[in-house]
């Protein structure tokens, strides 16, 4: 049953990583320089992020936006497909924190709910919630456990 539970949450968060990253993709404003004015509107980037934040982001936003958009993609693919989800739960955790960082300058409540969800996501990872349902319960017959659900796991549960 607890495999069951898993495998719908990976659906359901591979489902909404999509949707993130495409409505990315479709935002015109967003792609071609509203990034910075986007996360503003959200509060901005906390105090110590801000500086490092603007640094790498200020000049090049539409790469950016075009990355995490990609990235996003990427997550909700794996976890839909069921595939590598160790890896893209660590991928994913660290796109879900530098968004919290970015965005949550004055809101606690927000960069916690950032935390929290990224916490989940590592979670999902370590519990190796792409072994029912999904292609990494098919890989680890063919390869070893460690391949398959590397870095956050080493073996497949038991039974």
């Amino acid at each position: 049953m607890r495999a069951i539970i898993l495998a719908v949450v990976r659906i359901l968060i591979g489902i909404f990583f999509l949707w993130v990253g495409v409505s990315m993709l479709l935002d015109q404003n967003l792609l071609y320089g509203g990034l910075i004015h986007k996360l503003n509107e959200t509060g901005g980037p906390v105090e110590h992020y801000r500086t490092l934040f603007l640094r790498y982001t200020e000049f090049r936003e539409t790469k950016v936006v075009y990355l995490v958009a990609v990235c996003s993609i990427l997550a909700g693919v794996s976890y839909l497909a069921g595939l590598l989800v160790s890896l893209s739960s660590l991928g994913a955790a660290l796109l879900v924190l530098n968004a919290g960082l970015a965005s949550s300058s004055g809101n606690r409540a927000r960069l916690a709910a950032h935390v929290a969800a990224a916490l989940l996501l590592l979670l999902l990872g370590c519990m190796g919630a792409g072994l029912k349902w999904g292609l990494d319960g098919w890989l680890i017959r063919y390869f070893k456990d460690w391949l398959v659900l590397f870095p956050l796991r080493w073996r497949a549960p038991k039974g």
